[in-house]
């Protein structure tokens, strides 16, 4: 995750949340705004957003709630997405469209939005839904579902194609059956999604085109790949990172963007390009994974595991077979996905009421021994961050509710960290940052819209 929300279905403990969707200008009209259009931000999910900087050290304390958005349907442990002047989320059964200004199809005070269009997304008793993604106009939203009756599905972002009605309701433009609350990814042009059902990663044409057909238009992949995974796959560098779901043997799977290399038959099936044992998870699905440098970070067990991301150092063998570049003790990261940003990688994990850590993401400070195992920078409580993935941006890191100095100015050394802003919200889902306003939601649904006065 992202990723989901949590329902009947598959016992995933999958809130992977996802949501970084944040800070979004200061006033209607704001220079430099930037989107934030999927969980963790971008196709290799680094979690890091370097073109927003209109909240930062000096002004975050004075950020203030300017407008909230109910979905409601039980609780929602999935993100908000930014893409132009729009926010995106998704309860178990709908999947909206809201003014990001807080302006239309707003009243108050105090401010609360309703929705510029809704689509119907698969009923709540059967399964739960991932963060939206958009990409080229198009939102992409997936669903859980048991006996394989999950569903992908992609809509017109501006509420147009396959939309009608007063208020406006939207039809999907293409779907496919694919079980995941975790969500896809879209890259060059192909949507990669972990299917839970059919035990296998799925490639797509984004477009709906290739391998698409009927009305309504149904699609299938372009390739596939077998792995149970419970993760949004990650791309980076021509390839695609999926950690597999399982308690016994788990591992980290890198396979070939374009479906190539690897891969054979008609229809076509992909093997990995090299693969990385991962520690055991104690009870859950491991989260996805951030490419950041040429490394992979992730979390399996109670650790954080860097992993080279072309599969050459510490690799060898036929297949490939890939061993840590380092480890690190963080508690358990559960469906949480690491944060790489100035040098550092961020982690949320549980541990009590949950923990924040940085370390140095070069695995060299606080690092030693054979095999490499790092301590951390500098960590702090940080409230409830269980399934919660940390964002960076400008200078900030947020983890759920709460804001961090990015450097550790305020962690002393042998002392915990201190948050230099929090809100009294329950935070149920990462932070979103985009064009100057902090999006959160909690546990009742609400999308929480924060900004400078």
């Amino acid at each position: 995750m992202p990723h989901r929300i949590k329902s009947g279905g598959p016992s995933l403990s999958v809130r992977r949340a996802a949501g970084l969707l944040g800070l979004v200008g200061v006033l209607v009209l704001v220079t430099g705004c930037h989107d934030w259009t999927g969980y963790m931000g971008n196709p290799a999910l680094n979690g890091s957003d370097t073109n927003e900087h209109a909240i930062g050290i000096g002004n975050v304390a004075s950020l203030a709630e300017m407008y909230t958005v109910p979905l409601g349907n039980a609780a929602p442990t999935t993100g908000v997405t930014v893409s132009g002047s729009r926010l995106f989320a998704a309860s178990l059964t709908t999947l909206i469209a809201a003014d990001l200004n807080g302006t239309a199809n707003c009243a108050g005070p105090p401010t609360v939005c309703q929705p510029l269009w809704t689509a119907p997304l698969t009923p709540e008793s059967i399964g739960a839904s991932s963060q939206p993604l958009v990409r080229n106009g198009v939102v992409y939203e997936s669903s859980d579902g048991n006996a394989g009756n999950g569903q992908l599905a992609a809509y017109d972002a501006n509420g147009t194609a396959n939309c009608s009605g007063t208020p406006v309701v939207c039809q999907a433009l293409w779907t496919a059956n694919v079980a995941s609350s975790f969500g896809p990814n879209v890259d060059g042009g192909t949507l990669f999604i972990t299917d839970y059902n059919a035990s296998q990663l799925e490639a797509f044409d984004a477009s709906g085109v290739t391998n698409c057909a009927g009305t309504p238009k149904v699609c299938q992949p372009l390739w596939t790949a077998p792995i149970r995974s419970s993760s949004v796959p990650s791309v980076a560098g021509g390839k695609v990172y999926v950690t597999s779901y399982s308690t016994t043997s788990p591992e980290l799977a890198v396979y070939d963007e374009a479906g190539a290399t690897g891969c054979s038959g008609s229809p076509r099936v992909c093997q990995p390009l090299f693969t990385a044992p991962l520690p055991a998870p104690s009870s859950s699905p491991n989260g996805s994974v951030d490419v950041s440098g040429g490394v992979a970070y992730l979390g399996s067990g109670a650790q954080l595991v860097a992993v080279d991301a072309t599969g050459t150092t510490n690799c060898s063998g036929s297949p490939t077979l890939c061993q840590p570049l380092w480890t690190a003790y963080v508690g358990t990261m559960d469906d949480s996905t690491p944060a790489v940003a100035g040098g550092r990688v961020y982690v949320a994990a549980t541990q009590g009421l949950g923990v924040f850590w940085a370390f140095d993401a070069s695995g060299t400070t606080n690092c030693a021994g054979t095999p490499k195992v790092c301590h951390e920078l500098f960590s702090g409580p940080s409230g409830h961050v269980y399934d919660i993935s940390p964002v960076v941006t400008n200078g900030l890191v947020f983890a759920g509710g709460y804001a961090w100095d990015a450097t550790g100015v305020n962690c002393p050394v042998g002392q915990p960290c201190t948050p230099i802003w929090h809100t009294t919200v329950s935070a149920s889902t990462s932070a979103t940052v985009a064009a100057g306003t902090l999006l959160l939601r909690d546990a009742a649904g609400t999308i929480h819209a924060y900004r400078l006065p």
